[in-house]
């Protein structure tokens, strides 16, 4: 079979096509659709001071998704930070993981447990955190960042929790 020029017009096009197609149908698709999304400050932050970062939990299932929680944003005995996790944090594009430790959770007597609070279809949770409460090697120090957080024990359902991790994110401290 001889093939012309119109024929090569038509062809090359449908190659290119069909070989996207195959890549594309590799590429990891969420199975689960309860996403993170870790939002840093925009204008980055000052050495020595909090490291404010909001963790926002959004139910992309049919039933509700719960939470459980001390606390939703930064107080004195680190209820913010009961099953959410700073996982990995490098400084300056290095590749160590400069992690160290999770900050201590200190509940008062007069706190009887976690609660959780519910998430319908749809919609979201923010979760205030201080970044600056987990502990690294060198501390932390100027530079530019790269952390992924995690929020553990999303109740999807009476037989299924959850560990959602968010995609990397970026700042500065100046």
């Amino acid at each position: 079979m001889k093939i012309t020029l119109a024929m090569l017009k038509w062809l090359v096009p449908v190659v290119c096509l069909t070989s996207a197609a195959a890549v594309l149908a590799h590429v990891p698709k969420r199975q689960i659709d309860v996403t993170l999304t870790a939002l840093p400050s925009r204008e980055g932050y000052r050495h020595g001071e909090r490291i404010p970062v909001t963790l926002v939990i959004t139910n992309g299932l049919s039933g509700d998704i719960g939470s459980a929680m001390f606390a939703n944003e930064p107080n004195s005995w680190n209820g913010e930070t009961y099953c959410r996790s700073l996982v990995e944090v490098h400084r300056d594009g290095k590749p160590e993981n400069l992690h160290l430790a999770r900050p201590d959770l200190h509940v008062p007597g007069s706190v009887s447990g976690p609660g959780v609070k519910y998430v319908r279809p749809g919609e979201s949770l923010q979760i205030e955190l201080d970044a600056s409460k987990w502990q690294l090697r060198d501390g932390w120090c100027k530079g530019t960042y790269r952390a992924v957080f995690r929020v553990d024990s999303i109740i999807a359902d009476e037989y299924v929790r959850l560990s959602v991790l968010s995609d990397p994110v970026t700042f500065e401290i100046r």
